[in-house]
């Protein structure tokens, strides 16, 4: 089959005879034919003209056509136009040189026409499938394929396109987000799952088609994340918003089952007079993390104090990844005592960040923000390895102590943990004896952290349940899960001297763990009284501000040489 009718040819060489002559071998075949006498103008030809195919003379004065092929093949939008060289030479050199330039192929001189037109309608042909190919890879780009919402970039210019002469009209911008995790909690099956997604995303927009105008602006902003442009008031904005609340609330009926879904809903009044569509979309956005941080299954309007918020968040989270990159954090180590010789026995390895402008950071903000943004992963392999090298370096000094890690729920999630970090401690020719690995009670929620709880603890690493009595407290884990250790919150601790509630509670814990065979750790203790309190009713080992705040490796090498020096009451 012929490509050649309505096709583009660019024909280049410096004698007129030959283009005019080419030009109408093509022209008869029905190409739209651009003929070119020189060699300076042919890259501002192909920008303008962009043709299907060139024809390339190869001996022409200045640029010949094998410069002109390596020019015209190294820009990005022009590389997938096919070349045929035009050549005098009958060197295989010559034919070789064209090819390694770029050229798809070459014809010699005088040359065949039924093999000129064979040559440049394959080529063609390859042409035309590569800009099927490539405009079916722009449009998954710019359209979901399973909704056929366009995503959010063109919803941005579609927006732009649509209402910028709209002076006097009222937008609000809406994003409705459903939590496929929550929704679809039980649907194991990876197969299962993405027909279920599918499913769940495209009647959400069913719900969304039937409650807003006909022809509303909407887009897909994410996996089950979705963009609303309505042309109203708030309070008609709102009303209709809260109508899809409500039809959200609805059960789902998926693969004959009934789900209610999970989601939340944020929405930016149109308060603004200059419409920039991406700043409308990001405070609906905040408006939707404020919803999901409540609890879910809300409408949230956007208000300015979330502004603040988010730009922290935004602020921290990069600081955060240039603090990786800069290597700004430190290990500190807080003393691990036994509490009837007050000796010490071990250290809970903590990390720190210092940051160049602003100082010290809390653990309490950046922790859970690289546990949501998936940083700790990267954080706590970096934080192990520093461990590593430290007790490697104390075990030169002679003493051997036990190492506490605080291990977060999101690294026991990945599959690939365990194996990363035994292969950090073999690397060190450590024992897991060496380790204590904390865990909240939290972490044991999902099957697949437990899998990984009890891999470790093959491996020989003690366990202990950090904060125990705090969390989700389900004395079944004792049962279920290998520990060593309970360490009794500081809130049990801070009134353990005046309150009768919290002796009954430590007594409790020490208790079951007597009974359990695990050791108890008190964190907090901060006073004399504390500590003596904690003695007589048996408890084995504390931390706290009492014996020392967390401190870096050269003041804990030092504890390691001379002592504890116990702060005064």
């Amino acid at each position: 089959m012929l490509q050649l009718e309505g096709s583009r040819l660019l024909i280049v060489d410096d004698e007129q005879r030959n283009t005019r002559l080419l030009a109408d071998i093509f022209r008869a075949e029905g190409c739209d034919v651009h003929e070119l006498n020189n060699s300076c103008d042919v890259l501002k030809t192909v920008a303008s003209y962009e043709p299907d195919l060139i024809i390339l003379d190869v001996m022409m004065p200045g640029k010949n056509g094998f410069e002109l092929t390596r020019e015209i093949k190294s820009h990005e939008a022009w590389k997938h136009i096919p070349i045929i060289l035009l050549t005098a030479l009958a060197d295989r050199d010559s034919c070789v040189s064209g090819l390694e330039a770029g050229a798809e192929d070459y014809v010699s001189k005088p040359f065949n026409r039924r093999e000129l037109r064979a040559r440049v309608n394959n080529l063609l042909k390859l042409k035309k499938l590569h800009d099927f190919q490539n405009q079916n890879i722009r449009l998954l780009e710019q359209y979901d394929p399973v909704t056929g919402l366009p995503r959010k970039e063109i919803l941005l210019e579609i927006a732009n396109t649509l209402f910028k002469k709209k002076k006097d009209s009222s937008f609000c911008v809406g994003v409705c987000e459903v939590d496929l995790d929550q929704t679809l909690i039980g649907l194991l099956s990876s197969q299962d799952r993405d027909t279920s997604e599918k499913q769940i995303s495209r009647t959400v927009v069913e719900r969304m088609s039937a409650i807003f105008p006909p022809g509303i602006l909407m887009g897909c902003l994410g996996p089950g994340k979705f963009g609303v442009v309505l042309e109203a008031s708030e309070n008609e904005a709102a009303s209709q918003l809260r109508l899809l609340q409500h039809r959200l609330q609805q059960p789902f009926m998926i693969q004959s089952q009934e789900f209610l879904l999970k989601f939340s809903i944020g929405y930016m009044p149109p308060s603004m007079p200059s419409r920039e569509w991406r700043v409308l979309f990001n405070k609906a956005e905040m408006a939707l993390l404020e919803a999901k941080k409540e609890g879910g299954n809300l409408l949230k309007k956007f208000v300015p104090e979330m502004d603040a918020e988010n730009y922290e968040r935004w602020w921290l989270s990069q600081a955060l990844f240039q603090a990786m990159r800069e290597q700004q954090f430190e290990v500190y180590f807080q003393p691990l005592v036994d509490i009837h010789k007050e000796t010490l026995v071990g250290f809970e390895a903590l990390l720190r960040w210092q940051h160049p402008d602003k100082g010290f950071i809390s653990p309490a903000r950046f922790i859970p923000l690289a546990e949501e943004n998936g940083h700790i992963y990267d954080l706590s392999l970096w934080m192990i390895e520093q461990v590593c090298q430290q007790i490697v370096a104390w075990r030169r000094m002679g003493p051997r102590v036990r190492m506490a890690i605080n291990i977060s729920p999101v690294q026991l999630y990945r599959d690939d943990f365990t194996e990363d970090f035994v292969d950090v401690f073999s690397r060190y020719h450590l024992s897991p004896n060496d380790f204590e690995l904390e865990l909240t009670e939290s972490s044991l929620m999902d099957p697949k952290g437990g899998g990984q709880l009890q891999a470790l603890w093959r491996q020989g690493f003690d366990i202990a349940i950090d904060d125990f009595g705090t969390g989700y407290s389900n004395l079944e884990y004792l049962k279920k899960y290998p520990f060593n250790r309970l360490k009794i919150d500081r809130s049990f601790i801070s009134n353990i001297c005046e309150s009768s509630d919290d002796i009954a509670i430590v007594k409790a814990i020490l208790a079951i763990a007597e009974h359990m065979g695990f050791k108890v750790i008190a964190e907090g203790i901060e006073t004399v009284q504390q500590l003596e309190k904690l003695r007589e009713l048996g408890c084995h080992e504390a931390q706290g501000f009492y014996f020392s705040k967390p401190v870096p490796a050269t003041i804990a090498t030092d504890m390691l040489r001379y002592g504890l020096k116990p702060s005064q009451p």
